[in-house]
């Protein structure tokens, strides 16, 4: 991780209503973000997927807590 870069995290829908583009110009402009499509979701990923988000989320939070842990040691 870059010094001052917070890891970022993005969740998707696979139907949703941000276009390919618009998701594609936001890891252009966050490289390095960490990007999931949730296969079978639309725009409410946390409606109609919250397993998934849940379990996305508890991951990347464990990895950043790693992550600080190294920093620290």
């Amino acid at each position: 991780m870059v010094a001052g870069h917070l890891p970022d995290v993005a969740v998707v829908g696979q139907s949703g209503v941000i276009s390919p583009a618009e998701i594609d110009e936001m890891f252009r402009r966050r490289q390095g973000t960490v990007a999931l499509s949730a296969l079978g979701a639309g725009h409410d990923v946390h409606l109609e997927r919250p397993a998934v988000l849940r379990g996305v989320a508890l991951e990347f939070l464990a990895g950043a807590d790693r992550a600080a842990g190294e920093r620290t040691a």
